[in-house]
């Protein structure tokens, strides 16, 4: 889950899907806003069934964002759970 302006929801995958660039980069800012110092950080779809709003679609980083709400996103969505996405910060 995310949380902006108080509300909480999920990510969609889009962009994030494929083991693309993006992927790693969108988790290195992602576990860096969270304190984490990941080697190998990355984002897997997972499919669920979740009560929370998506909030953010379309999301791509550089990876020299310093929080997430730095990156490209957009907060309309044209997705479904089973596009939500888990963070790995290992």
């Amino acid at each position: 889950l995310v949380t902006i302006n108080k509300w909480e929801g999920t990510v969609c995958d889009d962009l994030l899907d494929g083991g693309s660039g993006n992927n790693r980069n969108t988790a290195e800012v992602f576990c860096q806003q969270l304190g984490i110092n990941a080697t190998n950080p990355n984002i897997d779809t997972i499919e669920g069934s979740s009560s929370y709003q998506i909030m953010l679609d379309d999301i791509k980083c550089l990876g020299n964002e310093a929080s997430i709400q730095q990156c490209k996103y957009e907060t309309k969505n044209d997705c479904s759970h089973s596009e939500d996405v888990q963070l790995n910060c290992v």
